[in-house]
């Protein structure tokens, strides 16, 4: 183990906030945006709570200032104000900071034991939008806005995170849908994965990745990034858009695109709705989890478990 420094912060800032993003470059580097900015935004209480004990240096942080905040967070998703998903991500973002600053796991709490274990399975009812209403949906608002129209599609369509859509090659895809009927997902992906992610197509994908097709070309492009934009504007940009168009329409979030993706490559597969679409219990479990398996990995997932957070 290297030598912590003897400086504030260990070396990485004078503020909390400055070194906690200084030192997710060092672990992350320029790649994965999306992690870093995530145990940011996730630490901001923790600052809160230990500046607030006396505290302005991550060196004299000790083990019982992180088990009161883990009995602070565990009171609050106690009185419902958050969720216990949520309290579990503040609390592992915590314990991510604290060992990327200091080279090891000395200090660590178990978010499991101040919160309880979380429960991976959908309960919160699907508003589903059945294919012949996405066609119409996307043919509608693209006179609108055409980088929301594919993003909506191919979330809905090909169960895509919003980066992925972003940065898919549309002329790629539509060769690859054309002669395989499914695309390869490979950039943008979480976790940078670079292994093959093959996701089956419908016909009315073809339409969508031709439009996309034309609309990249008209920027000078090979995805939906203008050659003089940077993908976090861009991305920023078609997520407020496609967040309000789904408000203001009822369909929930992102996430829930990609869960009707997973509901019906399951109904599908399985020959029966599943749970969150009122298919009732499982049939057979060892079926309906080995399918389980091929759409967690269209959907980015390495375990088909996963599906229950998608499927009930």
């Amino acid at each position: 183990m290297k030598k912590k420094s003897s400086k504030k912060n260990f070396g990485f800032g004078r503020s909390f906030k400055f070194a906690t993003k200084a030192v997710l470059k060092h672990k992350f580097g320029e790649g994965r945006y999306q992690t870093r900015q995530a145990h940011l935004c996730r630490s901001k209480l923790f600052f809160q709570f230990i500046y607030e004990l006396g505290i302005d240096d991550f060196r004299f942080i000790e083990q019982d200032d992180i088990e009161a905040y883990a009995s602070w967070v565990a009171s609050i998703v106690q009185s419902k104000r958050y969720s216990l998903s949520y309290g579990t991500n503040l609390l592992s973002s915590m314990n991510v900071i604290l060992e990327c600053l200091r080279e090891d796991r000395e200090l660590e709490i178990s978010p499991s034991k101040y919160l309880g274990k979380r429960s991976h399975r959908r309960t919160k009812p699907l508003i589903y939008l059945p294919m012949e209403q996405v066609e119409a949906r996307y043919i509608e608002l693209r006179k609108q806005e055409q980088e929301t129209a594919f993003t909506f599609a191919a979330s809905r369509l090909l169960g895509l995170r919003l980066r992925e859509t972003v940065l898919l090659r549309p002329k790629e895809a539509l060769k690859q849908h054309r002669s395989e009927g499914k695309i390869n997902v490979t950039r943008g992906t979480k976790g940078g994965r670079k292994t093959s992610r093959w996701v089956a197509t419908s016909p009315f994908v073809e339409q969508v990745l031709e439009d996309a097709l034309g609309n990249s070309k008209s920027k000078g492009s090979r995805n939906m990034i203008p050659s003089d934009q940077s993908m976090i504007k861009v991305y920023r940009h078609i997520e407020y858009k496609l967040r309000a168009y789904l408000k203001s329409e009822g369909f929930g979030t992102i996430h829930d695109l990609r869960a009707m993706f997973a509901c019906d490559r399951m109904n599908t597969l399985i020959g029966y709705q599943v749970p969150i679409r009122g298919g009732g219990k499982i049939r057979d479990k060892a079926e309906y989890y080995e399918h389980a398996k091929t759409v967690a990995k269209e959907l980015g997932h390495n375990r088909e478990y996963v599906i229950n957070s998608y499927c009930g």
